[in-house]
């Protein structure tokens, strides 16, 4: 069994309305230079901001909460290479997006290289598994049989983001739905074996633009279940819940300030790892969610220095579904889903007036003890003890995660947030 198994996956659905007179557009490639690599780390940046700022919509309802802004950024910004006008400029506000749309896709494949970079020296091997790390970004257009997309639409989908072009036939709905939710659940390990409900796509559909991302990972240094035991978890200030409680002390990130503590628990490779920020109170946890920003979750990750820790930490498992549509309009991306109003003319030269019908995400997570034995042997740091009348070594921090707080998933070398949640009830 995994001890961290998060996987998600999205589609963005766009259907036709009556077309308009032709308007040819299309985006142009920006060119491979050295200002590339720099403005990768503008696309990282922007996926903080965005991160945080869906946290904040998501998180308005009550309870767990648990999504890859990642794998929907990403979705999204496909979406993105084919808009133009005010459905463009709403995009990039609500993404986060500050790099011109011409060089925002080369960006994009720059940050991504990035991490496949740091994947690759950490565990030799990309995509796939290898040394307690299995991690896969896929995506791909699934588009209406000759419809006539833009070749340079589909081009830079294809290089930058990795997602070929599927056709099939939405008036066949039905298969054209099953044909997306088999490689829906091919890519996530049959984690999310239904991406598409009944209903999601139609014979108007014209493109549905899916990625997925999936991740099962080991700690470095696993948890023993001989010492996992119930301890009481305090929902709030009045209701406690019995949870299975973990427990492991060794070298963990660590910080604190007044707000929070914040611990870093790597995975084999140690190239990504699982930061959780536990509000001091008891009952912190909203007005930890309100001070949140995406600069401010980096600084607290970049803040944590390896130390010994004394941690508890829950097991928890959760999975969650999103039509994301109410939440990226409160962002400010509306036009997108207006039939009539959507510019989406770069995907295909206006043809149709292509509008956004859904965006559907779901999203699973489980995390409990395991292990590597490898990683677990050498991470083991022995502490000396005192010498004679030396002065008594400052007590270890402690780390109990016994209410509410938020957890992210980030690729530690480059900065990126591949998932992002909160516990509020193992």
């Amino acid at each position: 069994m995994p001890v961290f198994f998060p996987v998600c996956a999205l589609a963005t659905t766009l259907a036709a309305a009556m077309p308009p007179p032709p308007v040819i557009r299309s985006i142009e490639a920006a060119p491979a230079n050295a200002a590339v690599a720099q403005e990768a780390h503008a696309v990282i940046r922007g996926n903080h901001q965005f991160a945080v700022a869906l946290y904040r919509e998501l998180g308005k309802r009550d309870g767990n909460l648990f999504f890859s802004p990642y794998c929907i950024n990403k979705s999204l910004s496909m979406t993105y290479a084919g808009a133009r006008g005010a459905t463009a400029r709403e995009m990039a506000s609500a993404l986060q997006i500050t790099l011109p749309q011409d060089r925002y896709p080369a960006a994009f494949l720059e940050a991504r290289n990035a991490i496949t970079r740091s994947l690759q020296a950490s565990t030799g091997r990309f995509p796939g598994q290898q040394g307690g790390i299995e991690f896969l970004l896929s995506a791909t257009l699934w588009g209406q049989r000759g419809h006539g997309f833009q070749p340079d639409f589909l081009g830079v989908l294809n290089k930058c983001y990795g997602a070929p072009l599927q056709e099939v036939d939405f008036a066949a709905s039905e298969q054209a739905r099953a044909a997306i939710n088999r490689w829906a659940a091919a890519q996530t390990r049959n984690r999310i074996p239904e991406l598409l409900s009944d209903g999601a796509v139609n014979a108007q559909t014209r493109l549905v633009l899916a990625s997925a991302i999936y991740f099962n990972g080991d700690w470095t240094t696993s948890f023993s279940k001989n010492d996992t035991r119930d301890e009481v978890f305090h929902v709030n200030v009045r209701a406690r819940s019995p949870v299975p409680m973990m427990r492991n002390v060794d070298v963990f990130g660590y910080f604190e300030d007044r707000e929070a503590q914040v611990l870093r628990l790597p995975y084999a490779g140690n190239c990504l790892a699982m930061l959780v920020i536990l509000p001091r109170q008891m009952d912190g946890l909203a007005n930890l969610e309100k001070s949140l920003t995406g600069d401010k979750l980096w600084a607290w990750a970049s803040k944590a220095s390896d130390q010994k820790v004394h941690v508890m930490l829950p097991r928890f498992k959760m999975d969650h579904a999103f039509e994301l549509r109410p939440a990226l309009e409160q962002l400010g991306m509306k036009s997108a889903f207006v039939k009539g109003a959507a510019d989406l003319s770069g995907m295909d030269g206006g043809r149709d007036k292509l509008y956004i019908e859904h965006v559907i995400h779901k999203a699973f997570v489980e995390v409990n003890e395991k292990g590597t034995e490898a990683a677990a042997a050498t991470a083991v740091i022995p502490v000396p003890g005192a010498a004679p009348g030396a002065h008594e070594p400052p007590p270890i921090p402690v780390f109990i995660a016994n209410h509410p707080f938020v957890f992210a998933i980030y690729d530690m070398h480059f900065g990126a947030v591949l998932f992002l949640g909160r516990v509020a009830t193992p």
